[in-house]
């Protein structure tokens, strides 16, 4: 009786932990997507996403999860960025890395993505950013706006126990200014 009683609590303590762990990196997907939201006020009109952005979004992450007093090991963080974006027929080229071209009506949208953090990262959202172009508002000025997503994946230490309840994602898409 006493051994299913500690059972018990050592799970409710487990599912505790998960589902706050769950609202912190939610809020986290959110303040890194409204990062790359930002993009167009930073950076040149097309500066394209790299890898070395991911990077840092990466450290940034780490950082804001450590200050959350997330009690766990960072490394099993893992990030997915992913960026779409619609240009003209002109525009668009086909040399980028991680990227595929999409014919959605006038534009040409380029998808890219990098991936930082555990290795083996199979960090996914539940949909790809490149299924999703329909969501991007058509502006009369600039065309169709690009998108962004972040997808953050962690994995709590006693997930071996609890397998699937240990993996926990959290996902957040954008619209860029």
């Amino acid at each position: 009786m006493i051994s299913l009683f500690g059972f018990l609590l050592i799970f409710l303590i487990f599912i505790t932990v998960c589902i706050s762990t769950q609202g912190k990196l939610d809020r986290l997907s959110y303040s890194l997507v409204g990062i790359l939201r930002e993009r167009t006020v930073l950076y040149p009109p097309h500066q394209p996403l790299s890898s070395a952005d991911v990077e840092e979004l990466y450290a940034v992450a780490k950082i804001i999860l450590h200050d959350m007093h997330i009690n766990g090991d960072l490394s099993n963080l893992s990030i997915k960025a992913e960026e779409l974006v619609f240009r003209g027929d002109k525009e668009a080229n086909n040399t980028l890395v991680n990227r595929t071209s999409l014919a959605t009506g006038s534009a040409i949208a380029e998808y890219r993505f990098f991936r930082a953090g555990k290795k083996n990262n199979n960090c996914e959202a539940p949909a790809r950013l490149d299924t999703l172009g329909t969501l991007s508002p058509d502006n009369n000025l600039y065309g169709k706006q690009p998108l962004y997503q972040v997808t953050l994946c962690y994995q709590i230490g006693m997930s071996n126990t609890f397998n699937k309840l240990g993996n926990i994602t959290a996902y957040a898409i954008a619209v860029a200014r």
